[in-house]
């Protein structure tokens, strides 16, 4: 872009300035600012894809299951010993109906007194191919894992990840494995899912923009079932 810059200069200026160097400072001046222009175009870009991909995996969740949690989740409202469904609570329990359930962990606000929402979990579909390809095994992929900032290091995720767990390996559904999907700038998270027992069974790289993304799939198997099949 300098060099173009300098050369669409240099033509429009008469030769008489050229040689006498009358425009030698406008030239340097053009392509130093071009050049700054090209350098700051292409720190906005990798900014863009760095956070891009981020801000299209959540606008991504929004529209798809956290549109409509109970619904994509199968979830139920618990009914009480008189066998109706608890219509006048305004915060009912919901509980899973099938494989796929959504849970969340609450505390009481030593500020409000309120019961405030501090975390949440999912357990979902199998990620499509090349993350999984294994035909007549039962596997299901933990997602939604979020805690809040001001209450991490207080064994949330562990107690969300544990209920997942629990869930998985029931009588009724009896699950092989646990998969999950993680970035290589969440490094604590995958602190976690290492100390929990996952291990990493396939890394790729999702491009986004000029980025090449890291992604690893993690695995458990459950209840001593074995991968037999190579991912």
């Amino acid at each position: 872009m300098s060099v173009i810059t300098a050369a669409m200069v240099f033509n429009s200026e008469p030769a008489s300035h050229i040689l006498s160097g009358r425009s030698s400072a406008k030239i340097i001046s053009v392509m130093v600012i071009s050049t700054a222009l090209l350098a700051l175009w292409y720190l906005c870009y990798s900014i863009y894809s760095a956070v891009g991909f981020y801000l299209q995996f959540v606008s991504t969740c929004l529209r798809t299951d956290m549109k409509d949690i109970p619904g994509h989740y199968d979830l139920y409202q618990v009914k009480s010993s008189s066998d109706k469904i608890l219509e006048d609570s305004t915060d009912p329990e919901l509980r899973p109906m099938g494989i796929k359930a959504f849970w969340v962990a609450e505390t009481v606000s030593p500020v409000t007194k309120k019961t405030e929402i501090v975390g949440c979990i999912s357990l979902g579909d199998p990620p499509p191919p090349p993350f999984t390809s294994e035909p007549g095994v039962r596997v299901a992929e933990l997602c939604r894992m979020v805690i809040s900032p001001h209450h991490r290091r207080q064994g949330i995720a562990g107690a969300l990840m544990q209920a997942c767990e629990a869930h998985a390996m029931a009588n009724e559904h009896k699950l092989s494995a646990i998969v999950l999907r993680t970035t290589f700038y969440q490094p604590h998270a995958r602190e976690l899912y290492a100390k929990l027992g996952y291990r990493i069974v396939l890394e790729t790289n999702v491009r986004f923009g000029n980025a090449d993304v890291p992604v690893f799939l993690y695995r458990k198997d459950l209840m001593g079932h074995k991968n037999k099949q190579h991912f």
